[in-house]
């Protein structure tokens, strides 16, 4: 122990009042500074032989590097990751509600539609999404604990096994199944895409599925079709991290797209409409041109033939732009979706031999431009890259970039199918080598292990935040996933006596699943089953020893006699206590690193530093010499850091490990650490920044979820009031009735002026009621791109009918001329042209 300074001389402990002030910290004595370097070097060196020989040599390597290392950098990457484990728990929740929410409002938006055309009834919309139109409480189902700590067992097991994982996305086919699976293991067992222990185990799960695949696979169109190995690659390839990624490689180009002034149609039937189309809704004219032209006819006409070669020239300056970006940029790309490309690569060679590289190359590409980024590029305002809706026009120029990619990812060329496009086939054939390039490229990524091990060493060497894992995860899919283990259990494992296998047999049947209104979440404890086992023996053992009678079935202590039991028993204590040493261990291993990196700058080495010492007898030295410097505070601290590396020594000594030994490992080990702590310092506050602006993304997008259903709530409560006033109709195109809803703005023709603009094409109306009749259009403000037609005899409101922009548009797109309302038949350029005149662009 350090002597106390007198007096008292008997004081056992040092004095915290009235210490002289410690002397400012001196440089090590004894130590050469070529020592230091030349250990360093030889530390850093892959040549064994120079390893450092002594604790003097190991202690000098440690010295230069502690003395680099900024003091706050293990407070503050402490501080980063434990910012990060919060934002990472609230962004994998987060993910999940919106998945499911956007689903919600897809079919919310769906039967709103039905409700507008009079395919349904409004009770059957409320009832559809009753449970995003209550706000009242319901009663909540329970599980029993010990129910609740089984379910955490069974989700540690597919944690840990990723076969059984595998093994049941195989043998699901009805969709419900796989789209429930989905969810559960991309969304919540493995929704944390930042944890390193999850990604390897998820990215496992994939190869083991993706390796039964080849083995299955024919060549011609692997990866095509829609299975559940290809959705949950698809959804672990768009997960918040990798959109992010994306947005900063190719997010400007996309937004730079979106830009185009004009459709970048080569469809030259389609070229052909679109400038009819334009004329007569910019005019108000009708076109001179026939619409009813042949394909001959509309290939040879000048215009069309100058607007397909300069689109053509345009989209092919985009796609090359596209491989050019994200060639230049590839390393930005997310680590989990290049492995897995990776694999792809390799996959694809053991197992068609004799394909060509461009064959090989388009199993990645199935994968790569097909489940990620032809997406991306399709569907921006769905995945986060703009925050605004995507037109008609910009999403077929999205469309048609997207087709050329996706056909050089393919290593194919355009043919009769898509005659229009074969114009691009010369273009494939020049850039094909350069596409070549970029999938080796992408698939260039070191192996699993090494890549997460920064990650790792992280977590183990400044915060430990993983010991007590828990999964948050809804009620309804603890039991989806319980419900489909049980109906493939036989597939999924075989082996009736393993852990996984007691689990499911002591769960039972799966529960019936509840309404959305009562689906709570729960926070399930994951504990290997075998430790809780463990620990029921312990104690156990440990209250038959003390005379109990309570133990656990199976947990008592064996009678002399049974020599079985009693080796099993004693073989079962033994690993208990090995495995409780061992964590022991490296957990007093993390301390005592910890407290010498602190003190490695500052103590004092005595003169006469003896480098055959362990690193202890150099801790008591420089102790001693603190003592007789009357340095007490630091001596205690030496002291405190001896007693530890002591104690770590003393664990060792079940391996047959010197104290000496141990001195040089942890001298090894902190440098390493150090170095390592230094060079992690870039990545983790570039990952701390990809991670918050993920997150960031995604409550922008809940916000705008969020207003949709509010959007459509508002418009079901008050379509319900309509109702509930009376005399509500409908016609072919919408809802009618006898009340209009508060408008801006207005306009007011009569029939014979919307005949002569020729917007009416024929008209049931008798003939001498026609003169009494005007048509007044306004834009409703509750239903964006809604337009309500009202027909008024002798000023009197008689009915009101609805159009819808986009549907306008659609059917011109699709060259329908005309549209059908009640005793009316109009013409959809013409009535595009009035409402784009007097609402869309402006009066």
């Amino acid at each position: 122990g350090v002597p106390p300074p007198p007096p008292p001389e008997d004081s056992q402990a040092l004095p915290e009042d009235d210490l002289p002030p410690p002397p400012p910290p001196e440089e090590p004595e004894g130590l050469d500074e070529s020592l230091a370097a030349d250990a360093d070097a030889a530390l850093m060196s892959d040549d064994p032989s120079a390893e450092p020989s002594n604790t003097l040599e190991a202690y000098g390597a440690v010295l230069r590097v502690v003395r680099a290392t900024p003091a706050s950098l293990t407070q503050e990457l402490e501080t980063q990751l434990k910012a990060m484990h919060e934002d990472k728990a609230n962004l994998q929740q987060q993910v999940k509600d919106n998945y499911i929410l956007a689903q919600d409002l897809e079919i919310f938006d769906q039967k709103i539609k039905m409700l507008v055309k009079n395919k349904i009834s409004l009770e059957e919309v409320a009832q559809t999404v009753s449970h995003l139109l209550e706000d009242e409480e319901h009663a909540m189902p329970t599980i029993p604990p010990p129910t609740k700590a089984l379910y955490g067992q069974m989700f540690f097991l597919l944690q840990q096994n990723p076969m059984y994982l595998a093994t049941l996305t195989r043998q699901l086919q009805l969709p419900t199944d796989i789209d429930n699976m989905l969810r559960i293991v991309v969304l919540s067992l493995f929704g944390d895409q930042y944890n390193n222990h999850e990604e390897r185990t998820l990215l496992s799960m994939f190869q083991l599925i993706l390796r039964e695949e080849f083995r299955t696979g024919e060549l011609g169109n692997f990866m095509r079709a829609n299975t559940a190995t290809t959705s949950m690659l698809s959804m672990y390839a768009r997960r918040p991290g990798s959109i992010t990624a994306v947005k900063d490689v190719i997010g400007d180009l996309i937004v730079e797209l979106l830009s185009e002034p004009e459709m970048l149609e080569v469809d030259p039937h389609k070229v052909y409409m679109s400038i009819i189309n334009d004329y007569e809704t910019r005019t108000g004219e009708i076109s001179n041109l026939s619409r009813d032209a042949t394909p001959e006819q509309i290939a040879s006409t000048d215009e069309v033939m100058i607007k397909v070669a300069d689109h053509t020239g345009r989209l092919q300056s985009y796609a090359h732009r596209f491989l050019r970006t994200l060639f230049e940029h590839v390393d930005q790309l997310l680590y989990g979706v290049r492995w897995i490309c990776r694999q792809l690569n390799m996959m694809a060679r053991e197992r068609f031999t004799e394909a060509s590289e461009e064959q090989l190359y388009s199993i990645v590409g199935g994968f790569f431009f097909l489940r990620f980024i032809s997406p991306i590029i399709v569907t921006p305002d769905g995945n986060n890259i703009v925050d605004t809706k995507v037109d008609k026009k910009q999403r077929r120029n999205l469309m048609l970039v997207a087709k050329v990619l996706q056909s050089l990812s393919n290593g194919v060329q355009f043919g009769e199918k898509e005659q229009y496009m074969m114009v691009f086939n010369d273009f494939l054939l020049s850039v094909r080598p350069f596409t070549n390039e970029l999938f080796e490229k992408i698939c260039s990524v070191e192996d699993l292990e090494e890549a997460l091990a920064l990650d790792h060493f992280l977590l183990a060497n400044t915060v430990d935040i993983t010991q007590a894992k828990r999964l948050q995860i809804s009620f309804n899919e603890v039991v989806q996933m319980h419900a489909m283990l049980k109906e493939h259990i036989t597939a999924i494992c075989p082996d009736v006596h393993s852990p996984f296998m007691k689990v499911m047999f002591m769960l039972g049947s799966a529960p019936e699943e509840v309404p959305r209104q009562r689906n709570p979440m729960l926070i399930l404890d994951l504990e290997d089953p075998e430790e809780v086992e463990r620990r029921q023996a312990v104690r156990g053992a440990s209250r038959a020893g003390n005379g109990s009678a309570a133990q656990p079935v199976g947990s008592e202590a064996p009678a002399p006699g049974d020599a079985g039991r009693l080796s099993m028993f004693t073989s079962m204590r033994v690993s208990t206590l090995e495995a409780q040493l061992n964590k022991e261990e490296q957990e007093a291993r993390k301390v005592a690193k910890a407290m010498l990196s602190q003190l490695l700058p500052v103590f004092p080495l005595p003169a006469d530093a003896d480098p055959d010492w362990s690193l202890v007898e150099l801790l008591e030295r420089s102790k001693n010499l603190c003592v007789d410097r009357e340095d007490y505070e630091m001596a205690q601290r030496l002291k405190d850091a001896q007693d530890k590396v002591d104690y770590v020594a003393r664990l060792a000594r079940s391996r047959d490990e010197t104290a000496y030994e141990v001195g040089m490992s942890l001298l090894k080990e902190l440098k390493q650490n150090q170095l390592a702590l230094i060079n992690s310092r870039e990545k983790v506050a570039r990952n701390a920044m990809r991670l918050r602006r993920a997150l960031e993304s995604i409550v922008a997008r809940r916000q705008q979820l969020e207003e949709t259903l509010e959007i459509y709530r508002q418009y079901l409560y008050n379509a319900r009031n309509e109702v509930m006033g009376g005399g509500a109709q409908t016609s072919k195109r919408g809802r009618t009735g006898g009340r209009r809803n508060q408008r801006k703005a207005e306009v007011k023709y009569t029939y014979k002026q919307l005949k002569e603009k020729r917007v009416i094409i024929s008209c049931d109306i008798i003939e001498s009621a026609v003169k009494h009749v005007t048509f007044v259009f306004a834009k409703n403000e509750e239903i964006p791109g809604r337009f309500d037609i009202t027909a008024q005899v002798k000023g009197v409101a008689a009915q009101t009918a609805s159009v819808f922009l986009d549907e306008l548009l659609e059917d011109q797109s699709k060259s329908i001329a005309e549209v059908e309302m009640d005793q009316l038949v109009l013409n959809v350029n013409m009535l595009i042209h009035l409402l784009n005149q007097h609402f869309v662009r402006g009066r």
